[in-house]
């Protein structure tokens, strides 16, 4: 058990969360593209919408943190700390543009379609589809 003071236990839990941050920016790629394909859309603007520009701004506020835990100088963590409030405000406004439309959203579409994303007009699947 004397070994574990060896170990920078606050350098391994900053690193941890900039590790998530950036597997959080990831992930929502990866949704990004799934839905951009699945609605056939251009990913770029699949990832615009307000969901997902919120989960870029947590990832990158994780990855702030982290970096800023794991600063060698106060410049450093203070300029780390300084882009985490940033993109704290980002989120904040993103997920606020998300809460607008999702009223218009459920208006529109049923309880069941919001679930299963399936938030495509029937006319625009049926051009899509080929069929009439």
């Amino acid at each position: 058990m004397q070994n574990l003071d060896l170990i920078d236990w606050k350098l391994v839990g900053f690193s941890a969360l900039w590790i998530m941050g950036l597997a959080v920016i990831l992930s929502t790629f990866g949704f990004a593209d799934y839905h951009a394909a699945m609605e056939k859309d251009r990913f770029r603007q699949v990832i615009h919408r307000p969901g997902y520009r919120a989960s870029i701004d947590v990832g990158l506020i994780l990855f702030c943190l982290g970096l800023t835990g794991s600063a060698r100088s106060w410049l450093e963590a203070a300029l780390w700390l300084l882009f985490a409030v940033i993109f704290s405000f980002y989120m904040v406004r993103a997920l606020r543009e998300r809460a607008q439309d999702l009223p218009s959203i459920r208006e529109e579409h049923s309880p069941e379609e919001i679930c299963h994303g399936n938030h495509v007009d029937e006319d625009q699947h049926e051009s899509a589809s080929g069929e009439p």
